[in-house]
C-alpha cells in the first residue's frame, strides 16, 4: 500500500486498482479503468501517482469536468497529506474567470473575460491585481498572502478564493505563483486540452514527458473536447454586435457586421426552417473579402472589441473576430454548417475530431489513467483519443455493492423508436411507467430523450393514476431554479415523489442522492442525438477512420447516457434502488457492448412486480 493511502481499510477492487495505477505510473504506460461508483477511484490513482511523482520530479495533474469534482479530490489530498505526514504542493486550478474577484464577472463569456482581463491590467485600473503585481514582481502584501496560503494548503479553490479577496489580492495570480511549486494540480479538462495547456506548462516549469495524467469521468472528454475545438456565429450574435457598435459609435464595425449578417442570409437564402447545408471554407472567404481584406476585417473587429471591454467587460463584435479567426482552421477533421431555426441563422466550424489535440498529449505524457464507471467500450475511448495501443492497459473492475442492493430490469415491450411514435404506443409506455411509479415506496426520476417526448408523454398521462407528485424538469431553468427543484425533490421524499428529466438535461448527471432520497430511476427510451448534419458529418467520419461510424457517433454514446442516468439511485454500499430500461432495443446485441459486463437486467413485461419482491 502506498504510505499516501489516505484510509485504513481498502474495499473491494481498490487494492487491484491501487497496483494498477502504481504499474502504470512506474512504466509509462495508459491505464483506462473502468471503475464503478464506490470503489474509492480517487484515492487509489492519487496515492500512487503522488507517491511517484514526489520521487521523480514529476507533476500529477488531476482533470475532472466540473469544479464539483475538484472538491473531491482536494478533501482526498487532505488527508493524504494529513496520514503521510509528508510535505507536498497541491493546487486547486480553475479558469481564470471563475478566480477573479470583480463583481458580475461571471456574466462574461471565457473570450470576453481574457480580454477584458489583460485591458484591466494593462491600463492599470484592477485593484485587485495592483495590489498584487507591482513591476512585474509580486508586492509585500501578496507575499505576506502567498505564504500563509502555502503553510494552509492543500486548499479548495473556494477557500483561496475568499482568502484573497479579503487580502484585496488577486486570487488568480497567487494560484498562478503557487503553480511553481506544485507537485499535483486539481484541474479542469480545459486547462490541459486547449491553448490554455501552453501557459499552465510555462507557469510550472515542465514539458508534457514530466506530466502524471489522470482524467476522471473520462467518458465526457471526447466531446468535450470537440466543444473545446468548435467555434461558432448567429444572426442573433451578429445583431449584438451591430447594436453593441452603433452604441459605441463604432461606424466602420457596425459596416463590417452588418455586411456579415447579410452574407449569412444569403448563405441561408434557399434553407427552410430546421434545415441546414454544408458551407466551404473557400465561399465564406470569398464572401467576406467583398467587405474588405479578410485578415483586415477580422483584425478591426478584435481590435474594437478589445476597446468596448474596457468600457463593459463584455464584447459580441470581439466574439465575432474571435469566429472569423477560428474559421481559417484545418478542413480535415471539422464540418462547416450552416443552419436556420425559424428566423435565426447559424454558421459553425465544428470539430469532428478530439485526437487532433488529444493524441499529441497522451504519446508526449509520462503516464495517463483515465478513469470513469461508464468506460466501455474501451476501444471506442482508445481510437476517438488517438492513443497509441501499445501503450494501453484497460481493467473492468467489479462494483463493490452487493448485487442484491440493486434491480436491473429491461421493459421489452415498448419503444420510442421513431416510426412507432404513435399514440397507441404512447399510452403502452405510460402504462409501464405508472405502474412502475406505483410500486416504489419513496422518490423517483424519469428521464426521457428528449422534452418533446417528456411532454408528449406527461400530457398522455392520466396524473390521478399516479400515487405520487410529478415535478418537471425546466428546459431553460436557472441554477437557483435548479436548485429549489432538487430541494423540493428531496423534501418530498418521506412520501415519494416522481421527477420528471431529460437525459443530458440537469439531472442525470453529477448529481448524488443517498439514500432514502432516489429509489428508482426509469429511462423511457434510448437518448439518441438528434440525427443533423454535425451527427452525419460525425457517423461518416468514423466510418472512414474506424469502419465503426454508426456505433461509436451515434449508438454507444446513447447507451453510455442511460447507464450514467441509471448509476443516480446507487451512490454507496447501503443503497438500494431499482434502474429500468424501458425500449425493446437495450436487449440488441449491437447495443449491449456499451454496457458493464455487471449489468446484468431482467427482461419483462411485468416490472411492478419485480419491484413490488424487491422492496418488499
Amino acid at each position: 500500500m502506498s504510505s499516501f493511502f489516505p484510509f485504513d481499510k481498502i474495499r473491494p477492487g481498490q487494492k487491484e486498482m491501487l497496483a494498477d495505477s502504481r504499474s502504470a505510473v512506474r512504466n509509462g504506460k495508459i491505464l483506462f479503468a473502468h471503475a464503478p461508483t464506490g470503489i474509492g477511484k480517487t484515492a487509489a490513482v492519487l496515492s500512487p501517482a503522488l507517491e511517484y511523482a514526489l520521487g521523480n520530479d514529476k507533476v500529477v495533474f488531476f482533470v475532472t469536468p466540473r469544479h464539483s469534482q475538484h472538491i473531491l479530490a482536494i478533501d482526498t489530498l487532505k488527508m493524504m497529506k494529513k496520514r503521510s505526514e509528508k510535505s507536498f504542493v497541491a493546487v486547486d486550478l480553475i479558469g481564470k474567470k471563475w478566480l477573479c474577484p470583480v463583481p458580475h464577472i461571471d456574466t462574461l463569456s471565457n473570450s470576453d473575460f481574457i480580454q477584458y482581463c489583460k485591458v484591466m491590467q494593462k491600463d492599470k485600473k484592477c485593484k485587485f491585481y495592483n495590489n498584487t503585481v507591482e513591476d512585474k514582481k509580486l508586492t509585500e502584501r501578496a507575499k505576506k498572502t502567498l505564504r500563509k496560503l502555502f503553510a494552509a494548503q492543500p486548499l479548495h479553490t473556494e477557500e483561496l478564493f475568499y482568502y484573497c479577496k479579503d487580502k484585496g489580492i488577486c486570487p488568480y495570480e497567487l494560484t498562478m505563483r503557487m503553480m511553481r511549486r506544485a507537485n499535483l494540480v486539481v484541474a479542469d479538462y480545459y486547462h490541459i486540452f486547449s491553448p490554455a495547456r501552453v501557459a499552465v506548462m510555462e507557469r510550472l516549469n515542465k514539458t508534457l514527458d514530466d506530466i502524471i495524467l489522470i482524467v476522471d469521468e473520462a467518458h465526457n472528454l471526447p466531446d468535450r473536447v470537440r466543444n473545446l475545438m468548435s467555434a461558432r456565429i448567429s444572426s442573433y450574435s451578429l445583431r449584438a454586435a451591430i447594436k453593441e457598435a452603433r452604441e459605441y459609435n463604432m461606424g466602420l464595425a457596425e459596416e463590417r457586421l452588418s455586411g456579415l449578417l447579410a452574407i449569412l442570409s444569403e448563405l441561408a437564402k434557399n434553407l427552410k426552417d430546421g434545415e441546414e447545408d454544408y458551407v466551404t471554407k473557400g465561399l465564406f472567404i470569398d464572401e467576406v473579402q467583398t467587405l474588405g481584406d479578410y485578415y483586415s476585417v477580422l483584425e478591426e473587429l478584435q481590435v474594437f472589441g478589445n476597446e468596448i471591454r474596457e468600457e463593459k467587460k463584455r464584447s459580441f463584435v470581439g466574439s465575432v473576430g474571435a469566429f472569423l479567426e477560428a474559421w481559417l482552421g484545418d478542413d480535415y477533421g471539422y464540418a462547416r454548417i450552416i443552419s436556420r431555426q425559424g428566423r435565426r441563422i447559424a454558421l459553425s466550424y465544428t470539430c469532428l475530431d478530439p485526437s487532433l489535440i488529444t493524441k499529441d498529449i497522451f504519446d508526449d505524457s509520462h503516464a495517463a489513467i483515465l478513469m470513469s464507471g461508464t468506460l466501455k467500450p474501451m476501444r471506442m475511448y482508445i481510437d476517438l483519443l488517438g492513443i497509441e495501443p501499445a501503450r494501453v492497459e484497460s481493467k473492468e473492475y467489479e462494483s463493490p455493492f452487493p448485487k442484491e442492493n440493486r434491480l436491473n430490469l429491461i421493459v421489452t415491450d415498448v419503444t420510442t423508436k421513431y416510426e412507432n411514435r404513435n399514440e397507441e404506443e404512447f399510452k403502452k409506455i405510460v402504462n409501464y411507467l405508472v405502474r412502475c411509479v406505483n410500486a416504489v415506496p419513496g422518490n423517483v426520476a424519469v428521464f426521457f430523450p428528449s422534452y418533446e417526448i417528456r411532454d408528449r408523454i406527461y400530457h398522455t398521462l392520466v396524473v390521478e393514476n399516479i400515487n405520487k407528485e410529478i415535478l418537471l424538469e425546466s428546459q431553460n431553468a436557472s441554477k437557483e431554479d435548479r436548485k429549489n427543484l432538487m430541494n423540493e425533490f428531496i423534501s418530498l421524499s418521506s412520501k415519494g415523489c416522481a421527477l420528471f428529466g431529460v437525459i443530458g438535461g440537469s439531472f442525470d448527471q453529477g448529481i448524488d442522492l443517498p439514500g432514502e432520497f432516489l429509489k428508482a430511476v426509469l429511462v423511457i427510451g434510448i437518448p439518441f442525438a438528434k440525427p443533423d448534419l454535425e451527427m452525419r458529418s460525425l457517423i461518416d467520419y468514423y466510418d472512414k477512420r474506424f469502419a465503426r461510424g454508426w456505433e461509436y457517433a451515434y449508438i454507444y454514446p446513447a447507451i453510455i447516457k442511460a447507464v450514467q442516468a441509471g448509476g443516480r439511485c446507487i451512490r454507496s454500499e447501503k443503497d438500494r434502488g431499482v434502474v429500468v430500461l424501458m425500449d425493446k432495443r437495450y436487449v440488441w446485441s449491437k447495443y449491449r457492448n456499451a454496457f458493464p459486463s455487471d449489468f446484468k437486467a431482467i427482461k419483462t413485461r411485468y416490472p411492478e412486480k419485480y419491484i413490488e419482491k424487491f422492496f418488499s
